[in-house]
């Protein structure tokens, strides 16, 4: 597996909760690399965005999926989000990229591009660590119409039960309530099985106990219910919080419309995502997931 790969999967899969701080004073990307580009490794195995409009001195790192995506604005996790600062080099375009790779204090992540063009050009990356030195060349190619892209406005909150951590996504007032359940007690996870109506509780005891349900960010039928009305009922019936799971599919990111669906931080129970519909029973405790 390519390296560039092999951090960006290890970040998501196994370190979600790792906040990678902005550089202080970030620089804008040198033209002409300011652009959105699309990387492809000489073999044709691997590619993936690089997008370096979207934020001053941060690389979004897409899938390369993402370039035949319906218009709309899509959420980027900050997991996929890398600051780097720019190198003075004669040849090329060098960036300083940040990264965690083992965890080691020798990891860097050095980016070069050269025979630039305003459409094409090349791409080394050259990464170290305490046991690793490889460098991997890329081809890299303008995308004509860019993915819109923002950095997501949701943050990560841990759901411990045993060994098993199930990284959740919440807003940042949710995240807030739910961390402080986390410091009374662990907490009892019930699965409702359905989408949340009022119908769906019978034979559920959910009183003081998170509940979780179903619901659908893609195309919901018109006469489903909303987050917030999920939410409404569930404090009726006595859940102390809400765990939404959805179908995620590394296809279908999250749009910001959609998230707009999602409750303002006055809902009346906190909430949080998780994209899977198999989320175990039992008793959890609620941590940072950041």
């Amino acid at each position: 597996m390519r390296k560039i790969f092999a951090i960006l999967v290890a970040v998501l899969t196994l370190l979600p909760s790792c906040n990678k701080k902005q550089p202080d004073t970030p620089a804008k990307p040198i033209s002409p690399i300011g652009k959105q580009w699309l990387l492809t490794s000489p073999t044709g195995g691997y590619s993936m965005i690089y997008d370096y409009t979207a934020e001053p001195g941060s690389c979004f790192r897409l899938s390369a999926d993402w370039k035949d995506l319906p218009d709309a604005t899509y959420l980027v996790s900050d997991n996929s989000i890398y600051p780097y600062t720019c190198i003075d080099a004669e040849d090329c375009f060098r960036m300083d990229v940040k990264v965690y790779g083992d965890g080691t204090p020798e990891v860097r992540l050095i980016e070069e591009f050269y025979d630039m063009t305003e459409t094409s050009g090349s791409m080394r990356s050259i990464y170290h660590d305490s046991s690793i030195d490889e460098t991997e060349y890329y081809k890299v190619s303008l995308i004509d119409k860019p993915v819109k892209v923002i950095r997501s406005p949701l943050r990560y909150i841990a759901f411990q039960k045993g060994f098993m951590t199930c990284n959740l996504q919440t807003s940042a007032r949710s995240r807030e309530r739910l961390l402080e359940m986390g410091k009374s007690k662990k907490w009892q996870i019930v699965n409702l099985g359905a989408e949340g109506a009022e119908s769906d509780y019978s034979g559920k005891d959910v009183n003081g106990k998170i509940v979780t349900i179903r619901h659908s960010f893609i195309q919901p039928k018109s006469e489903a219910l909303t987050p917030t009305q999920k939410l409404e009922i569930a404090a009726r019936k006595g859940a102390a919080a809400v765990v939404f799971l959805y179908a995620r599919d590394a296809k279908h990111p999250m749009t910001l419309d959609q998230f707009n669906t999602l409750p303002a931080d006055g809902s009346s129970v906190p909430f949080a995502l998780f994209g899977s519909f198999d989320f175990e029973e039992g008793s959890y405790q609620i941590r940072d997931g950041n």
